[in-house]
């Protein structure tokens, strides 16, 4: 997304970004409810300067203010001019993309070049495509991508812009490690022929790789700045959590005991995955190896070469609506396109995803009695900020989003779960949350739980067994005690 700005020292006569971006005491909310309050930041030109701290800090709300889609309620935000004074140029790679779907790619660039009275042509924008990492023809369709080539599209669309400052929310949280390998050796040579960036993220160790300068917020606060050099990845974790919440409370994984019949088996290409009940069974593999399928074949729909069975029945030509009724719950990748309608609020979205209880329920989103005792409960249970149900999702930031979807689904009676990268966007303490309920819901119910992630730390701290997709096939499957992250990363690659 490309945003113009005018400048708010239009005075200065400076070359391209000589002057620091200067945010002083600014204060910023949705509502009249202030959400960042008493903000100041420096960043200088032809930096990497990483903004952390937990979901609902207020990170996102920053980037916001700075690319100019909220006014401050107060306090000031002075963006360097060029050197004839014009509008400085500030490009915004959204967590969540907001590309019209039945574009192509080739029009995607070109309009965001054109809107910025960048010139290009069909050379140059399949070059941009190329350096970003999205190895696809100009012709496809948005449509046709996966979450993180649709990323990389973004990132494709702000450089066409030729941007002067480059904002970064959550940029690598879909892409696999090679793809954000790639992602970072992009950013830093952009950086280098004269780009400044600002990056939320809550990959700690990407800050400290990658970033020169890093913020840390809590509740909307400034707790500290520093050079990266001068920090530890303690100290930002320390500086992100009040004392009492530093330490994130593990409980551990029980050992559990299962029958010999399981209760689903999905069978295909001469493999079978079996899960049983109170089981959580992981999945790990890189973009594009197929995992897809397998977690469809469950939740969704038959996939081509798999067969489902639950407790021996096979339910391939069970519909969706028929999956549901039989206590199959989904979590998708995808919160905004699959899982949730932002522009509702908690309590109307708590329908979402579920059948009416009979013909005669009134179906979503806006039916008359809202869900507001359950979606408050889940508010409080999964520690989702602000804790008011009456407003609309997207108003709450990426991780609190998701704090809610995945809550919504654990706390329904389903019977099988099937999750695609349930701490998408979470921090670590949010993630371990997410871990504990998981463990809590296998125990208690004796739900069967069928999970992937791309952080194979949560995959071998919450699962009990994991199984490996390579080439749309299993490729191994061992008890997650048996397995490293070096051993996954050697399976997966």
């Amino acid at each position: 997304m490309t945003v113009l700005r005018r400048c708010y020292n239009q005075s200065v006569q400076v070359s391209t970004w000589q002057k620091p971006l200067i945010i002083r005491n600014i204060k910023l909310g949705y509502g009249g409810i202030p959400v960042v309050d008493d903000f100041n930041l420096t960043v200088t030109p032809r930096e990497i300067h990483a903004l952390a701290g937990e979901n609902g800090a207020g990170k996102t709300t920053v980037l916001k203010a700075v690319a100019g889609l909220i006014t401050q309620m107060s306090g000031c935000i002075e963006i360097p001019a060029d050197d004839q004074s014009k509008e400085s140029r500030v490009g915004f790679v959204l967590q969540h993309d907001v590309l019209p779907s039945n574009m192509t790619l080739g029009a995607c660039v070109a309009c965001a070049a054109l809107a910025a009275g960048q010139s290009s042509t069909v050379d140059s924008n399949q070059q941009l495509l190329t350096r970003v990492g999205l190895l696809q023809p100009l012709g496809i369709r948005v449509s046709d991508l996966t979450m993180h080539q649709r990323q990389l599209l973004q990132v494709a669309c702000a450089l066409a812009s030729k941007p002067a400052m480059l904002l970064l929310d959550e940029p690598t949280a879909v892409m696999s490690h090679t793809d954000a390998v790639h992602f970072w050796k992009l950013i830093q040579a952009e950086v280098a022929n004269g780009l400044t960036v600002i990056i939320a993220t809550h990959k700690l160790e990407d800050i400290l790789e990658y970033c020169s300068h890093v913020t840390v917020m809590r509740s909307g606060e400034l707790v500290l700045t520093r050079q990266v050099n001068d920090v530890t990845l303690a100290d930002i974790i320390s500086g992100m959590a009040p004392p009492a919440n530093s330490e994130t409370k593990f409980i551990g994984k029980p050992e559990k005991r299962f029958s010999d019949e399981p209760l689903v088996r999905i069978s295909g290409n001469g493999a079978q995955l079996d899960i049983h009940e109170n089981e959580i069974h992981g999945l790990a593999g890189l973009d594009g190896s197929g995992y897809t399928s397998w977690l469809k074949a469950l939740a969704l729909t038959r996939q081509d070469g798999l067969s489902v069975t639950v407790r021996q029945e096979s339910i391939d030509s069970k519909s969706i609506a028929t999956r549901r009724k039989m206590r199959i719950g989904y979590i998708p990748a995808d919160r905004h396109m699959e899982g949730m309608i932002t522009s509702e609020p908690l309590d109307h979205n708590m329908t979402f995803g579920q059948l009416p209880d009979s013909p005669f329920d009134e179906w979503l989103p806006l039916r008359r009695n809202s869900d507001a005792a359950k979606a408050s409960a889940i508010v409080d249970a999964y520690d989702v900020r602000p804790r008011d149900v009456t407003r609309n999702l997207d108003t709450l930031s990426g991780g609190n989003q998701q704090k809610f979807m995945v809550g919504r689904e654990l706390e329904r009676n389903n019977e099988i779960i099937v999750i695609d990268q349930p701490t998408r966007g979470l921090d670590r303490a949010a993630s371990s949350g997410v871990t504990q309920k998981l463990l809590t819901k296998s125990l208690q119910t004796g739900t069967a739980i069928l999970v992937y992630s791309d952080d194979l730390t949560f995959l071998i701290n919450t699962c009990d067994t994991i199984s490996v997709v390579s080439s749309g096939q299993l490729v191994q499957t061992r008890p997650s005690r048996e397995w490293t992250e070096k051993s996954l990363v050697e399976a997966i690659v």
